[in-house]
């Protein structure tokens, strides 16, 4: 075979990778994966949270490529939040608990850290009556890393099994120990965390993904995605992640991309109000529209007694 033969196979085979790793979309046609809203719905019951609260503690980037199969090398900003639901009565449930500044610095592609807002993370998760993440990556779990020695906050984590079987929960900063000293907790489908909060097993970004499904006490309802995508690009064009993020991730594409295609779907016709933690305009958006409320409600700030969840 001639050299310039070889080299134009050569050439024709890096041509396909770089299309398979960044630009293949196998996002299928919506039909594999739902949620049954109205099982939510019955499950949350009434007596839901009052308001939704929420701090950027930490700032970053990723290439398009990294967000969505097809998106470029331009840089995209992210943001790392951590939620807080409160109810009127007082209690409040922490959604997530975004990395210490340390563990923040080591990681590629990171910029801002906030730390008033780490404070106040801190404090809130000290106040919370349950505490609970999407996933078991640092950027949602590392901030409960730094807790595990106070134990009235460890003995209101809800970390289920999945997530505590997980090997991500050591890059997080957790110990062999620190996993073991976690309260037992595990379901199947749907799991009725607290009056109007709901969690909804959905593996496939991490073994122990789960969306956490808020009915409010006015009948608002809220999705917390966590990182099924990084970005609504990815329900806004019905694209899916690239092949070689979800390889470097660690993402189950055969689970993951059925769920991106059917939120995609359902973002053009339910009422219920998606968080994407990492989508600075989206945030920002929900923000200017009063569905989340910057800042966290910190009522007992000297003595950080959590008020009980009721029922």
């Amino acid at each position: 075979m001639k050299v310039s033969a070889i080299l134009a196979v050569v050439g024709a085979s890096l041509i396909g990778l770089w299309w398979y790793l960044f630009e293949y979309d196998a996002l299928p046609a919506p039909g594999n994966y739902s949620v049954d809203w109205e099982a939510a719905r019955a499950l949350a019951g009434s007596g839901g949270p009052g308001s939704v609260h929420t701090e950027l503690v930490a700032e970053g980037e990723f290439f398009g490529w990294m967000l969505m199969a097809g998106g470029g090398w331009s840089r995209e900003p992210m943001e790392f939040r951590s939620y807080q639901l409160v109810y009127d009565n007082g209690p409040s449930i922490m959604i997530d608990a975004v990395q210490g500044r340390a563990l923040h610095e080591t990681m590629p592609l990171m910029g801002s850290y906030h730390d008033a807002a780490w404070e106040h993370q801190r404090a809130a998760l000290r106040e919370a009556s349950r505490i609970v993440v999407t996933h078991e990556h640092y950027d949602h779990i590392g901030g409960l890393a730094s807790a595990m020695g106070e134990p009235g906050v460890v003995s209101r984590m809800y970390i289920t099994a999945a997530q505590r079987g997980s090997g991500r929960m050591l890059e997080a900063g957790f110990t062999a120990a620190d996993i073991a000293a976690l309260p037992p907790a595990a379901y199947t489908g749907m799991h009725r965390l607290a009056p109007g909060v709901v969690l909804i097993a959905a593996p496939g970004h991490t073994p122990g993904s789960q969306i956490v499904y808020v009915r409010m006490h006015d009948g608002a309802e809220y999705a917390f995605l966590g990182d099924i995508v990084w970005n609504a690009r990815n329900l806004h064009e019905h694209r899916g992640k690239g092949v070689l993020i979800g390889l470097l991730a660690g993402e189950d594409h055969l689970q993951l991309n059925p769920q991106i295609a059917w939120f995609a779907t359902e973002l053009a016709s339910t009422t219920i109000r998606f968080v994407i933690a990492h989508d600075p305009r989206w945030n920002a958006a929900l923000l200017e529209r009063g569905m989340l409320v910057p800042g966290f409600v910190l009522r007992n700030p000297d003595d950080g007694q959590p008020a009980p969840v009721p029922g």
